[in-house]
């Protein structure tokens, strides 16, 4: 009797590929983790490329999706550049949830590493970009609690160069609180990574902005050391180390650390929230003049280029001093919003007085004296570089009320101000309600508004953009307002958004 023969198999082809989710066409899978496949994906008219990322089978558990929804709905509210774009979310025909991300190219921040250590001014760089997207997700009143270099991603440029985004807000909390303290979900529960983890995040306590730095200053020490701050046999007992272990120093690892930035990650490690940097802006401003000062040790030319940010913070240091310098940290955590249009200009050498005068005279007049200065005058030695201020913008019309000093209420917690819409307008709060909305009071409210700034918009053209991204913002401060203040807030909020959209 003959023994059996094997026939060749071909393994079965994938469902999705081929398959339109939200318009996207599924073309074919790019990377597989442990709990989800990505999938590379063009909508087939514009051919706009995307990453479409779907859970895998038997691995998806009870409010995955829900959490990929406030992870889209929290990276829309913030709305930076450097904080990836996510396009929608769902489920594939057998049930499993997928979410649909811009398509990035380049490398997560700890593939970079790999355990190595960085030079000093491309790390001082990185945690320098990673301050801006931080500063604008605070000032949105949301929390990462998962920051570590694998939800660091490093794009790709033409020049060499690439650009930094922050990805994975599924564990972001909102925090409705003055100080931006909020409690987590469940004090039995401890969401994060063991490796980054706060010392309040690893107790279940309360969390704030200053959790997020605390992974900044894990994630510096460790790309300055190549290594992480604490090692232990378990998870749990890295936890553990630290909420007790005294913070390790860089210095006692690495040579040649400067001492402000050896200080500037020990702070950020440092036990108690109130002893650390108490926002990513004031990170930023402490390591401005490390990087100023390192890269006039390097040399222009010298050195790695990690980022365009970062190159022209140290070029412009160079060349016209901490001032310019500063300015551009500034605009670098402009409204997330609206974010301040940056052209090839923000490069060129500030122009010198002479030229600034000359450039007032009109087109006749800078021939005539360009001409007149070339025969007859000598060239004089160039005056030293001073800032010409652009002319600003016709600004755009601004509706502006005072409201009558709030009386002082004991029973409920204190509310903060209104940030400013993004188009600049601010109008008179109106008087509370007596009985606090519900929440879903509050998203049947969202809804009828939105379809009310649709029906107004006339034929043909799209609603406004600002319009709808404020709406966005409040759809996720609906779902996180859990006190009757924080309602009774929203709701008034959305009376001045009415006011502002709809009765003009």
């Amino acid at each position: 009797m003959s023994a059996p023969v094997s026939m060749p198999t071909t393994p079965s082809p994938d469902p999705l590929i081929g398959l339109h989710l939200n318009e996207y066409e599924v073309l074919e899978a790019v990377a597989a983790g442990g709990m989800g496949v990505v999938y590379r994906g063009v909508h087939p008219v514009i051919q706009k490329r995307v990453a479409i990322k779907v859970l895998k089978e038997g691995t998806e558990k009870e409010g995955d999706y829900e959490q990929l929804v406030r992870e889209a709905q929290a990276t829309n509210a913030i709305g930076h550049r450097n904080i990836v774009d996510i396009f929608g979310i769902g489920r594939v025909p057998d049930g499993r949830a997928y979410i649909i991300m811009e398509f990035l190219e380049g490398k997560a921040l700890d593939a970079y590493a790999a355990g190595r250590r960085l030079p000093l001014i491309e790390v001082v760089q990185i945690l320098f970009d990673m301050c801006a997207p931080l500063s604008a997700a605070h000032r949105a009143q949301i929390i990462h609690r998962d920051l570590k270099p694998s939800n660091t991603f490093l794009c790709d440029q033409p020049d060499g160069g690439y650009f930094l985004k922050l990805l994975d807000f599924g564990l972001a909390k909102r925090s409705m609180a003055l100080d931006g303290v909020t409690e987590q979900t469940a004090k039995a529960t401890v969401a994060g990574t063991p490796d980054y983890i706060a010392p309040e995040q690893a107790q279940g306590k309360a969390v704030s902005p200053r959790t997020d730095l605390y992974a900044l200053g894990c994630m510096g020490y460790e790309l300055l050391t190549g290594r992480v701050p604490f090692t232990a046999a378990t998870p749990f007992d890295v936890m553990v180390a630290h909420v007790r272990a005294p913070a390790p120093r860089v210095s006692a690892t690495r040579e040649g650390i400067p001492p402000e930035l050896d200080e500037l990650c020990f702070r950020l490690m440092s036990k108690q929230p109130a002893d650390r940097p108490q926002s990513a802006d004031e990170v930023r401003d402490l390591l401005l003049p490390i990087l100023e000062a390192l890269g006039t040790a390097a040399g222009a030319q010298a050195g790695p280029r990690p980022s365009r940010s970062g190159e022209f913070i140290v070029r412009a240091a160079r060349a016209s001093g901490q001032r310019v310098a500063e300015q551009f940290a500034k605009a670098e955590t402009d409204d997330a919003l609206v974010p301040a249009p940056q052209t090839d200009d923000a490069l060129a050498p500030a122009p010198s007085s002479s030229r600034g005068l000359v450039a007032g005279l009109g087109v006749a007049g800078l021939v005539l004296v360009a001409a007149l200065v070339a025969l007859f005058w000598p060239r004089p030695p160039p005056p030293p570089p001073v800032e010409v201020a652009a002319p600003p913008p016709e600004p755009a019309p601004v509706i502006v009320a005072v409201a009558p000093p709030a009386k002082e209420e004991k029973d409920e917690e204190p509310l903060e101000d209104l940030t400013p819409l993004p188009n600049g307008t601010v109008a008179k709060p109106t008087t509370p309600a007596v009985a606090a909305p519900t929440e879903q009071s509050l998203r049947a409210r969202l809804t009828a508004l939105e379809q009310r700034l649709r029906k107004k918009t006339p034929a043909g053209e799209s609603p406004d953009p600002a319009a709808l991204q404020v709406l966005s913002k409040y759809r996720v401060q609906a779902t996180m307002a859990d006190t009757p203040a924080s309602r009774s807030k929203l709701a008034r909020q959305l009376d001045q958004w009415e006011k502002l959209f709809l009765t003009r």
